[in-house]
């Protein structure tokens, strides 16, 4: 029976410690591809550079948007 609580107690750590670590976007890429010279990709931030910079990796939202309408 205690074999029982130790891995359920290992799971719920687990559980717990992966919802805590994990990564949250700092900002979007956004793409516009309106332009007929090619696709323009635009970096907005959410948090400041400097929060960022000491990240060794980051997740950052998509977002498609077209700024000039087509015709």
């Amino acid at each position: 029976m205690e074999v029982i609580y130790v891995v359920v107690g290992i799971l719920i750590g687990f559980a717990v410690s992966s919802i805590i670590r994990r990564k949250h976007p700092v900002g979007f890429l956004r793409i516009d591809k309106s332009d007929p010279d090619g696709p323009y990709l635009f970096l907005e931030l959410k948090k400041s550079v400097n929060e960022i910079v000491t990240q060794r990796t980051v997740l950052l939202e998509v977002k498609r948007e077209d700024f000039i309408p087509h015709k």
